[in-house]
């Protein structure tokens, strides 16, 4: 990745039964993509009507299902298109663990989880890092302090477990990726002349918006968008005292502000570990009054909405496939009709 930072191999153990399932034809892997993205909303929906709500989870999934980022990502094998879903489940393991915190099993769970997640796309730590901060005050509150620092100590097995191969390639290659990750972040400190921290703010804001709405509105517009959201549904969680719309609150925040700091293109999919939030505070703040009819006008005009756009985007779609395997096997046979010697590079 950036800066030549290696992400580890969980993504290819991962794939590697779908490639085995289609007897090793690289589509193997888009099928699995589309399988575990399927998995993926299902837990969603489990998740947030169990933690929260059912008319909220059913609205996150069906805006995610029909979000263009989300079918683009969706349709071939690449390590961050799962992010999604395992960074949400990263945090349905907090709030588990958040549950009984003395838990060492449920504090092994969330450190693989975390671990995982942090193979398929580095930005996952700020997820991490904003839940290790939860469990931390968690811990100062608590009067089980002994217990729940023991859970600190789960966390960093489970995590450790995941992560050896990497950190394997750590120690057999001089520690390439921690001295590569320490030379990034120095540069970019150090860099004169880039825009400011607040342009970065603004940048990385606008395009969030632009990505779940597929509209284009002016920075303002979708600064007073995205703020309104995260302050609504900061209200709704203190109101309804829900620790699951609260963490999400938080995640999001913490996200934003530390993406910022970074001075690299806003990817569609650097924004992948935190989606599945965005869209639990979106549909938060709908009005989900049962007996209100101007409430689901409310709901179904926003939904239709985003829906219309993002499917309106997604019309590439509906243009023929340039058929890759079979450009790769005419390529490798116009090269194999002209190699006159052999071994071949």
């Amino acid at each position: 990745s950036i800066g030549q930072i290696y992400s580890g191999p969980f993504f290819y153990y991962l794939m590697a039964p779908f490639l085995l399932l289609s007897g090793l034809n690289p589509v193997g892997p888009a099928y699995g993509t589309v399988f575990l993205s399927i998995v993926g909303l299902a837990a969603i929906y489990i998740i947030t009507a169990k933690l929260y709500h059912k008319g909220v989870a059913l609205c996150v999934v069906l805006l995610m299902t029909t979000s263009w980022i989300n079918i683009t990502y969706s349709r071939f094998s690449w390590n961050p298109n799962p992010i999604p879903y395992f960074s949400f489940l990263t945090i349905a393991a907090y709030l588990y663990l958040h549950q009984k915190p003395q838990s060492i099993y449920r504090g092994i769970l969330l450190g693989a989880l975390a671990g995982l997640s942090l193979q398929l796309h580095y930005l996952s730590g700020f997820i991490t890092l904003g839940l290790l901060v939860l469990h931390g005050i968690q811990l100062l509150r608590s009067t089980q302090k002994k217990e729940i620092a023991v859970s600190f100590l789960a966390i960093a097995g489970g995590g450790i477990a995941v992560m050896s191969p990497l950190l394997l390639f750590e120690l057999k290659h001089s520690f390439l990726n921690t001295n590569n990750l320490i030379t990034l972040f120095s540069n970019m400190a150090q860099s004169e002349g880039g825009p400011s921290y607040f342009s970065e703010l603004s940048t990385t804001i606008t395009q969030a918006v632009f990505y779940v709405t597929q509209t284009k509105l002016s920075p303002i517009i979708a600064h007073l968008l995205f703020w309104g959201v995260l302050i609504l549904a900061g209200i709704k969680a203190r109101r309804s005292k829900s620790l699951f719309l609260g963490v999400n609150v938080w995640l999001v925040t913490l996200f934003f502000l530390l993406f910022a700091l970074l001075d690299s293109p806003r990817h569609p999919h650097y924004y992948g570990a935190i989606y599945p939030s965005l869209y639990v505070l979106l549909a938060s703040i709908l009005p989900w009054n049962k007996k209100c009819y101007r409430c689901k006008i409310i709901i179904i005009a926003v939904s239709l909405f985003l829906i219309i756009q993002n499917l309106c985007a997604a019309q590439p779609l509906l243009v023929p496939g340039g058929n890759q395997i079979r450009v790769a096997q005419e390529t490798a046979k116009r090269i194999g009709d002209r190699i006159i010697k052999s071994p071949y590079q």
